[in-house]
């Protein structure tokens, strides 16, 4: 079949490439378009054979005309390609590639898949209202989430419209860092051995209009004022840097957010313990932040699975706000949960953790066998994560890579995923699948927990 992939910007976007090479790899003509073909995105496809194309939308412009005219575009071209399904990332590129094709003809050619990657446009409440009734012109809606399934569901879509597994992360290259790697990570970084450290990977994106207003997304600011906070409470006042590091991983987004993240740092660096705070631009291989991490931080006001995804992965495990889907990812055997935009619960988690690791500095690495007799060994049941002895920064780390394992292997998530977009033909009315039709029960169950 021939698929084209909308996508509103080529600048990022590298997580949709598993699926377009699974789609590719079962046989299938895939076509991506997007507005800047010179981008990362755009080179990444054309290393791997994908063919690219200069999408006319979204338009470079406010004006309501320029718009149209580009949706009308992109019309003209997605005619002339005669897909049999458009799939489609981003909330932008869903409203345009649903205007594009609307009045398709009676066989539901082309299909419409939309996959899901974030539930930020759904926090605001006139863009819900519309979506309400937007939706119903996706066949299939794929969700990324458990968290993005429940909003859809709320929407009044069925369940067997809402396959869901997120874009994953691969296990073979994010892992957890054995302790002759976490000493080198610290040192090549010029941290403490053994001194505490927290990571937060996150672009700084500029406050939203239509959401969350006059807050940046990703939570730096109450992550800055909660820091200080702990380095308060824990008593570092007089420690040296090094006794407890915060490193915030990442630029601004775009020119706007490039100014909001100088503001913010010109303000932090009022705060009390400012000089433990560590600014480093983005980087393209983020693991030896997390291979040098006790704890990675991600204070989102709203959120998918974001950095929690990759930490995890390496093992290492977060402080997140309980908003999203990062409770999927993170709960008191992976991590800590705290409340958006509280610093006094975020400083509490930090301490937490901060006492963790200095159990780990001052005891054995793992705690004692048990010497009871098996048969009076706790059960299950009525062993709570985060208490008795065996409770870690170390045990909360096992806990989230196996987190990972369960919900983001990218090897299996990237074939339910391409099936996905593939049944999108079925629920147009279509059945060209040949040999990659669903067997059971389709995609109507849920793919996080393995049913894949």
């Amino acid at each position: 079949m021939r698929i084209a992939v909308v996508l509103k910007t080529g600048n990022g976007c590298l997580w949709t490439i598993p699926i377009l090479t699974e789609l590719r790899a079962r046989g299938h003509e895939v076509r991506v378009l997007i507005p800047e073909v010179d981008s990362p995105l755009g080179r990444r496809c054309a290393q791997l054979g994908i063919p690219v194309q200069a999408s006319p939308a979204p338009a470079r412009s406010r004006s309501p005309l320029r718009h149209a005219a580009s949706v009308w575009q992109l019309r003209a071209l997605l005619r002339q390609l005669d897909p049999d399904i458009v799939h489609y990332h981003l909330y932008a590129s869903a409203v345009l590639t649903r205007l594009a094709t609307l009045g398709r003809g009676r066989g539901g050619r082309p299909a419409r898949a939309h996959m899901v990657a974030g539930p930020l446009y759904l926090e605001n409440p006139l863009i819900r209202a519309v979506e309400r009734h937007f939706a119903r012109l996706d066949d299939v809606v794929i969700c990324s989430s458990g968290h993005l399934r429940e909003r859809y569901r709320d929407l009044g879509l069925p369940a067997t419209r809402l396959p869901t597994a997120s874009y994953g992360v691969d296990l073979e290259t994010f892992t957890p860092a054995a302790g002759e790697a976490r000493a080198k990570a610290r040192a090549d970084l010029g941290l403490d051995p053994a001194g505490f450290v927290a990571v937060c990977v996150a672009y700084f994106y500029a406050p939203k209009r239509l959401v969350h207003h006059q807050q940046g997304i990703k939570g730096h600011q109450a992550l800055l004022r909660a820091w200080s906070l702990f380095r308060e409470q824990a008593g570092l006042e007089r420690a040296g840097r090094g006794a407890a590091t915060l490193i915030l991983v990442g630029g601004g987004h775009g020119a706007a957010g490039a100014a909001y993240r100088d503001r913010i740092r010109s303000w932090a660096g009022r705060l009390p313990g400012a000089d433990s705070v560590v600014w480093v631009d983005s980087t393209a291989d983020v693991r030896p932040y997390y291979a040098a991490a006790d704890v990675s931080v991600s204070p989102s006001l709203s959120e998918n699975y974001g950095a929690v995804a990759e930490a995890s992965a390496c093992g290492v495990p977060s402080i997140a706000s309980a908003v999203g889907g990062l409770p999927e990812l993170v709960d008191d055997r992976t991590g800590w949960l705290v409340p958006p935009s509280d610093p006094l619960a975020l400083a509490t988690a930090l301490r937490s953790a901060f006492d963790l690791h200095g159990t780990r500095q001052s005891g054995p690495r793992n705690p004692p066998e048990r010497t009871e007799p098996a048969e009076r060994a706790e059960p299950a049941e009525r062993t709570e994560p985060a208490e008795r002895a065996g409770d870690s920064l170390r045990a909360r780390g096992r806990a989230a890579r196996h987190r990972a394992e369960e919900i983001l292997d990218q090897q299996a998530n990237r074939r339910f995923l391409a099936t996905a977009v593939l049944e999108a033909t079925q629920q147009a009315g279509r059945s060209p699948l040949g040999a990659h039709r669903l067997g059971g029960n389709g995609l109507g169950g849920n793919g996080l927990g393995g049913n894949r």
